[in-house]
C-alpha cells in the first residue's frame, strides 16, 4: 500500500510507501501543466525484505523541520485509509488487490493522479480494505488539527488533559506486554478515585447551562422550553428516587451531555414524552434506563458501570494494590470483560487513575502503550483487521538511552496483537537522530523533499549531515565562541594582544574535548612564539 498526495508551495507530488515490495516514482515535471500526474510503479526483486522480520507489515520514520508538514501528513494519513466521504480525503491510496493488480483509489483528490507500470489497473476502484486508524502525539499543539479526526472514524489516543486523561484500565490489562527492560515500568505504582455516588441535582444544572449554550436562539424558545419542562420535571421527581437510581439517572444525564447536543435532547425527549412519569418510582426509572439503553448497542448501560465502580471499590479496599500488574489481577477478578465498561467509566469521569512519583518522560512512555492498547483492543472487539498507527513525536520526553530502544519496544508492544490483526503499518514522525539512525534502511521520510531516504546505522555526524541537511553539531551559541577562538588565531599578534591572549587561553581552557583543547594550546603557543 502507499499512499500519493500533492505538496504545498507548488512543489512536485510524492508517494508515501507503506511497502517495500514496490517502488513508486512520481513524475513531477509536468505535474503544474498537466491534469493528472503519472505515478510509475516497479516491483523490486524480492530478495528479503527489510520489514519481514517485524511485527509490523512496514515501519516509516518521517522527519522535516518544523512547520514542514510531518503531523500533517500524519493526521491526513490516518483520515484517508478511514474515510468514508471521498470529498474530505486528502490523500490517494494505492493498493494491491488479492489478485496482485495495483489499484488506485484518489476520488477525495479530484483524481489528482494515475498509475503507470505492467501490473497496475488503468481503472480507478475503490480502495476494499476495512481499516482502522490509530493517532498519537506528545504535542500540546494539536488540539485544534486533530478535532477533524472525529468525523473520519479515526481513534485518537492523545493523552487529555483534566479528568480521566488516560485509560489506567488498558494500561493496567496491558501490563503483561510492556516492556520488561525498563524498570521503572516493573516498579510503577498509581493511584485509583473511583465515584459511585453522582449528584442528580448537580447533572441536572450542568443539563441545563448545556441547553442554554449550544441551541441557536431562533429556536430556543420552543425546543429548549419543552426540554426545559423535562428537566423541571426530574428536578422535582428525582427526590422520591432511591440514591441508587438517582446515580444511575445521573449518570446516563451527564453521558449524554458528553455525546453532544442530539443525544442529550433525544433523553430529554424521552423522558417527557413517556406516558407514564419515569421518575414515579424505582422501577419505572430501571425501565425507562432499560427502553434507553436498547437504542446503543454493546455500549454498557449505566447500571453495568455502577454495579462494576461498587465491585472495584470493594476490592480495592480489601486487598489495596498498588503495582500494574496487582491493579491487572484486581481487575480480571472483579469481571472478564471490565475493560469497556471501565473505559466507559473513565469517560465520563467516575474513575480517574494517578502516577505516583513517576517523571513526565516516563508518563509520556505509559501513556503511550496504555493508549495503543485500548485502541487495538477496540478494533479487534470490532473486528477491525487492518490498522494505520500513526504516533507524532512519541520519543519527546525521553532520555536519549530510551530514545535507543524506543522503535523496538513499541513494535515488541504490538507484536503482542498481531495475531488479531492481517496488516498494521506504522508511522512515526521524529526530531530525533538516534531514533532516525535506528530506522530499517531505506524507511526514513524526507517531507520536504518527498523521498525516501536512508540513515540506517549513520553516525551522529553522518546522520546530521546527510538526513538533517546540518553541516555542523555545535549549537550556534558554542560555534560563536569557537569563532571567536579561531579568529584570534588567524590574526598576526601584535603588541596590544596580550590581555586578549589571556581571555583566548581561559576560553580554550574550558573546552571540554581534550584532542581540541589540546591541538588549540598548542596553536596559541605557536602563535605566542611567532
Amino acid at each position: 500500500m502507499a499512499l500519493a498526495f500533492k505538496r504545498r508551495q507548488g512543489k512536485a507530488p510524492a508517494v508515501l510507501s507503506l511497502t517495500d515490495d514496490y517502488e513508486f516514482t512520481v513524475d513531477g515535471s509536468n505535474h503544474k501543466s498537466s491534469s493528472t500526474t503519472a505515478i510509475k510503479v516497479r516491483k523490486i526483486p524480492h530478495i528479503h525484505s527489510r520489514t519481514s522480520d517485524l511485527p509490523v507489515d512496514s515501519i516509516t520514520v518521517v522527519y522535516g523541520e518544523n512547520g514542514e508538514g510531518k503531523t500533517a501528513l500524519l493526521l491526513d494519513a490516518c483520515q484517508s485509509v478511514v474515510k468514508k466521504f471521498y470529498d474530505q480525503r486528502q490523500l490517494s491510496i494505492i493498493w494491491r488487490d488479492e489478485s496482485g493488480i495495483i489499484h488506485l483509489d484518489d476520488e477525495g483528490v479530484r483524481k489528482a493522479f494515475r498509475l503507470e507500470g505492467p501490473e497496475t489497473s488503468q481503472k480507478k476502484k475503490q480502495f476494499s480494505h476495512k481499516f482502522g486508524a490509530i493517532f498519537y502525539t506528545t504535542s500540546p499543539f494539536e488540539s485544534n488539527r486533530r478535532l477533524r479526526l472525529q468525523s473520519s472514524g479515526t481513534i485518537d489516543s492523545t493523552p487529555k488533559s483534566g479528568t480521566a486523561s488516560y485509560s489506567g484500565a488498558a494500561l493496567c490489562l496491558a501490563a503483561g506486554s510492556l516492556p520488561k527492560n525498563i524498570p521503572f515500568i516493573r516498579r510503577a505504582k498509581i493511584g485509583i478515585d473511583i465515584e459511585t455516588s453522582v449528584n442528580i441535582q448537580t447533572e441536572i444544572e450542568s443539563v441545563s447551562t448545556f441547553l442554554s449554550s449550544n441551541h441557536p436562539k431562533g429556536r430556543r424558545s420552543s425546543k429548549v422550553s419543552s426540554l426545559g419542562m423535562a428537566l423541571d420535571r426530574l428536578r422535582k421527581d428525582a427526590f422520591d428516587l432511591s440514591p441508587r437510581s438517582r446515580t444511575l439517572l445521573a449518570i446516563e444525564l451527564r453521558r449524554a451531555r458528553l455525546d453532544g447536543a442530539k443525544a442529550l435532547d433525544m433523553l430529554l425527549y424521552e423522558l417527557s414524552d413517556r406516558k407514564e412519569k419515569p421518575m414515579a418510582d424505582n422501577r419505572s426509572i430501571s425501565r425507562f434506563l432499560r427502553y434507553h439503553a436498547s437504542a446503543y448497542e454493546k455500549r454498557p448501560t449505566a447500571n453495568q458501570i455502577l454495579s462494576i465502580l461498587i465491585k472495584l471499590r470493594r476490592s480495592i479496599s480489601a486487598t489495596a494494590p498498588k503495582g500494574l500488574s496487582e491493579y491487572a489481577r484486581t481487575l480480571r477478578s472483579v469481571s472478564p470483560n471490565i475493560s469497556p465498561i471501565l473505559q466507559e467509566a473513565e469517560r465520563l469521569g467516575l474513575i480517574n487513575w494517578k502516577f505516583i512519583e513517576l517523571s513526565s518522560g516516563q508518563v509520556a512512555l505509559l501513556l503511550l502503550f496504555a493508549s495503543l492498547s485500548s485502541a487495538l483492543n477496540n478494533f479487534a472487539d470490532r473486528n477491525i483487521r487492518s490498522a494505520l498507527i500513526a504516533i507524532d513525536e512519541g520519543e519527546m520526553f525521553m532520555h536519549p538511552s530510551w530514545q535507543r530502544q524506543y522503535l523496538r519496544d513499541i513494535l515488541n508492544f504490538i507484536s503482542r496483537y498481531r495475531r488479531d490483526f492481517d496488516h498494521i503499518h506504522l508511522i512515526l514522525a521524529t526530531h530525533s537522530l538516534i531514533v532516525a539512525g535506528d530506522t530499517p534502511p531505506n524507511r526514513l521520510f524526507d517531507v520536504k523533499s518527498g523521498s525516501m531516504q536512508n540513515g540506517f546505522a549513520l553516525g551522529p555526524k553522518e546522520l546530521l549531515d546527510r538526513v538533517y541537511g546540518v553541516k555542523d553539531f555545535s549549537g550556534s551559541m558554542a560555534e560563536n565562541l569557537y569563532k571567536i577562538i579561531t579568529n584570534f588565531l588567524s590574526q598576526p599578534r601584535s603588541n596590544d594582544s596580550a590581555e586578549a591572549e589571556i581571555e583566548i587561553r581561559s576560553l580554550i581552557d574550558q573546552i571540554a574535548s581534550r584532542e581540541l583543547r589540546e591541538y588549540l594550546l598548542t596553536e596559541l603557543h605557536m602563535r605566542t612564539a611567532r
